[in-house]
């Protein structure tokens, strides 16, 4: 199992029986015996740079998209390694794993995410709400410290149980998430904020 590392030093996942995955374990391509890099559903990547890193020559032609491989069955998490000092930019060459392992600003998380037929709006105020088909599932105060945590408004007399995202992935348009208990982690979901195309 080998660690893979943005070129600015954060820990973004591993490499294991020629299979790239994240740090959450999530299946992210494929590589070939060239250390060529292929994303999960076929497209070039990059090259895997000193063992660790993962870099796509801009001025190099990119691939031909290859069929995308059945995805493996994820392994067991490796325990993470510390972060690595940045290495100094390469002319021509840019980190093929930028976006990945980025942890949005609390502002970036402002307005509404769509899932299908489901809606969450998260608003400056710390308010947030479910809905569904414009109405209502539940609402309450949202806070985000590295995770987005949720507490629902109490009904009755019944104390406020927080809920608890790990953020996944976030480009800017897309946030995927899973529900983090104490007993299991859910399955990966992915809200598209409104009005992107992505």
């Amino acid at each position: 199992m080998t660690s893979i590392f943005r070129w600015c030093g954060v820990y973004v996942g591993f490499l294991t029986d020629q299979w790239l995955f994240d740090a959450n374990g999530r299946y992210l391509g494929w590589y070939d015996g060239d250390m060529q890099v292929w994303r999960a559903d076929g497209v070039g990547l990059g090259r895997i740079v000193d063992r660790h890193y993962i870099l796509r020559d801009q001025r190099a032609t990119p691939p031909v998209r290859r069929t995308p491989r059945v995805p493996p069955v994820p392994p067991r998490l490796p325990n993470p390694p510390a972060n690595r000092i940045a290495r100094v930019p390469l002319p021509g060459w840019v980190d093929a794993l930028g976006e990945i392992g980025r942890r949005p600003t609390r502002d970036e998380l402002l307005g509404e995410w769509r899932l299908d037929a489901n809606v969450l709006s998260l608003s400056v105020d710390g308010r947030f709400v479910w809905s569904e088909q414009d109405h209502v599932k539940t609402n309450g105060s949202w806070d985000y410290r590295g995770t987005l945590i949720t507490t629902p408004d109490p009904s009755g007399n019944a104390e406020p149980n927080n809920i608890v995202y790990g953020i996944i992935e976030f480009t800017g348009d897309t946030l995927t998430l899973r529900r983090v208990t104490v007993d299991e982690n859910s399955l990966l979901f992915t809200l598209r904020r409104s009005g992107s195309l992505s």
